[in-house]
């Protein structure tokens, strides 16, 4: 195929016995499938992804992956969230056993509400060291000038990654 790798003799290189990776877990979800979600301005709300797209280990359900077994290494860890509802301050956080990561956190805030988004696009992305039953989560954060914002079903709302190393 078009993306495999040949050796000078013309067979195929075998990446996994020389010592390469191959990148599994490999998780990636969205919230095509979800239901809208609304949430209080300046409260935090936890986000779900209902559609996987792909789940090499089963180890997505939900809005959580949890590291499986034998699969502790470094990974490449990503999250997107659309906001909804004249926001002027919006956050998007991945988070580890429960606690925020700030290394995979983004956050955007105009001066005040006089100046709002109708809809703001967050990422949040990281490398990150992680052991066997790690479980990561997103959520989000938004302050708006009505009481609440919200996070609609679409595709492009997204949580994945995948194992770079040992």
């Amino acid at each position: 195929g078009a993306d495999e790798v040949l050796t000078h003799d013309g067979t195929d290189f075998d990446w996994a016995a020389a010592g390469g990776e191959d990148n599994t877990p490999v998780f990636h979800a969205d919230r095509g499938g979800g239901a809208q979600l609304q949430f209080n301005s300046g409260a935090y709300g936890d986000l779900d992804y209902p559609t996987e797209v792909v789940d090499t280990n089963s180890a997505f359900a939900s809005s959580t992956f949890t590291v499986p077994s034998g699969h502790a290494g470094k990974y490449f860890i990503y999250a997107t969230g659309e906001f909804y509802q004249n926001i002027y301050d919006c956050m998007i956080r991945i988070r580890k056993n429960g606690s925020d990561l700030d290394e995979g956190t983004y956050r955007e805030k105009r001066q005040s509400d006089s100046s709002l988004w109708l809809i703001k696009y967050v990422w949040a992305y990281t490398t990150i060291d992680l052991s066997v039953s790690d479980a990561l989560t997103v959520r989000v954060f938004a302050e708006t000038s009505d009481a609440q914002y919200n996070i609609y079903p679409k595709k492009s709302v997204h949580f994945g990654g995948y194992k770079i190393t040992a």
